[in-house]
């Protein structure tokens, strides 16, 4: 265990490190990777790491899934987060590599909104 005595605060606002979910609100994050994998109803998705960035919870992360289907509410939702991180020009979103590139270590704000995990 290490202490940094050049910003530590005895009593002051500290950051949290915990694995409970963040209060809902809005994070710059910094986006930490991509990973294909497969549901159980065989339907392809991208797992998301974020962390965020600054503030009482920098360096916490937050996961998310991106799925891959023909369906006009997952296109527009990987269109949003393109463009959030700036992209341009065509991304062939099935290709991990090209997305890794794309958005990894791409800076973007997001809204959270903590859910209960239904176990599927």
């Amino acid at each position: 265990m290490k202490i940094d005595m050049n910003t530590y605060e005895p009593g002051g606002d500290t950051k949290s490190e915990g694995f409970e979910p963040l209060p809902q609100g809005t994070y710059t994050v910094r986006i930490g990777g991509l990973e294909k994998r497969t549901s159980q109803n065989n339907n392809e998705y991208y797992s998301v790491t974020l962390i965020v960035a600054d503030g009482k919870y920098q360096g916490r992360r937050i996961w998310d899934r991106l799925m891959l289907m023909n369906k006009p509410v997952s296109v527009d939702r990987f269109f949003v987060v393109l463009a959030s991180a700036g992209v341009k020009g065509e991304v062939e979103l099935n290709d991990e590599a090209a997305m890794n590139a794309a958005l990894t270590d791409k800076i973007v704000c997001v809204d959270v909104e903590p859910e209960e995990y239904n176990g599927t």
